[in-house]
C-alpha cells in the first residue's frame, strides 16, 4: 500500500504527501526531506514529534498555529488535561481517546474511540485493560502493526511482538520487546537511536540500575 502512494503521489508532485507516506513507514528522514521542501510546518512537527524532538516539534506547529499539533506535545509531556482542552475544543475523539489511555481511564478512552470508529485506539485501550485477544483482533482489523505488537507484548509473545514491531519500523516497540526479553543491551540501543528517554529509563530500571532510570526522567523533564 505505501509503494502505491509513493508512487501516486509522486506522480502528482505532491511533496506534503509523499512526507506522510513516508511518516507512516517511521521513516522519518526522508519524511523530513519532503515537508522541507513542501514547507510544511505541521508536517514537520509530527515528524520530529515521532523522534521524540517535542521542542523542534513545538516549534513548527506554533509556526503553523496547529494547536492539535501542540496538542500532541503536550500529550508526549504527560501534560495530559491541557491537551484535553485542546482536543475537546477541535472535537477530536481520537486524540481524546488516547489522552484518556495516557491518564489510564481506558472505558473513557474507548467511549471515545467508538465515537469515530478508531479501531487502533481501540486495540491500545483494551491492551491498557488487559483485555489482550480482543486488541489482537481489533488490531488486526486496522492492520495496524504497532497495536498488534503492543497485543503481542502483553501477552508476553516477545518473537511475535519484535516480528510486528520489526514491520512498522516500530524502535520504541522493539526497545520494550527486547526489554521483556531482558537484552537490555539491544532493548536500549533501539530506545537511544529513536530519542525515546522514556523508553530507555524503562530498560535501566529492567537492568535495575536506578540512578541512571532517573537520569532520563530528568532528561524528559528537560526538554
Amino acid at each position: 500500500a505505501y509503494e502505491k502512494a509513493i508512487q501516486n503521489f509522486e506522480k502528482a508532485g505532491n511533496r506534503s504527501g509523499l512526507g506522510l507516506v513516508y511518516l507512516g513507514k517511521r521513516d522519518f528522514q526522508k519524511a523530513r526531506e519532503h515537508f522541507v521542501k513542501a514547507n510544511d510546518q505541521p508536517g514537520l512537527g509530527l515528524t520530529y514529534l515521532g523522534e521524540h524532538k517535542l521542542k523542534e516539534a513545538r516549534d513548527c506547529f506554533n509556526k503553523a498555529g496547529d494547536k492539535n499539533g501542540l496538542g500532541l506535545v503536550l500529550m508526549a509531556e504527560n501534560k495530559y488535561d491541557e491537551a484535553l482542552k485542546i482536543f475537546n475544543a477541535s472535537k477530536d475523539f481520537s486524540q481524546i481517546g488516547m489522552v484518556y489511555v495516557g491518564k489510564r481511564e481506558y472505558d473513557k478512552a474507548i467511549q471515545s474511540f467508538l465515537k469515530v470508529n478508531d479501531l487502533c485506539g481501540l486495540a491500545i485501550a483494551y491492551c491498557g485493560k488487559r483485555e489482550f485477544d480482543k486488541a489482537l483482533v481489533l488490531a488486526g482489523n486496522a492492520n495496524d502493526l504497532s497495536a498488534l505488537g503492543l497485543a503481542y507484548l502483553g501477552k508476553r509473545d516477545f518473537d511475535k511482538a519484535i516480528e510486528h514491531f520489526t514491520k512498522a519500523n516500530d524502535m520504541s516497540g522493539l526497545a520494550l520487546a527486547y526489554c521483556g526479553k531482558k537484552d537490555f543491551q539491544k532493548a536500549l540501543d533501539y530506545a537511544v537511536s529513536t530519542n525515546d528517554y522514556s523508553c530507555a529509563g524503562m530498560v535501566y530500571l529492567g537492568k535495575r540500575e536506578f540512578d541512571k532510570a532517573m537520569d532520563f526522567g530528568k532528561t524528559i523533564n528537560d526538554l
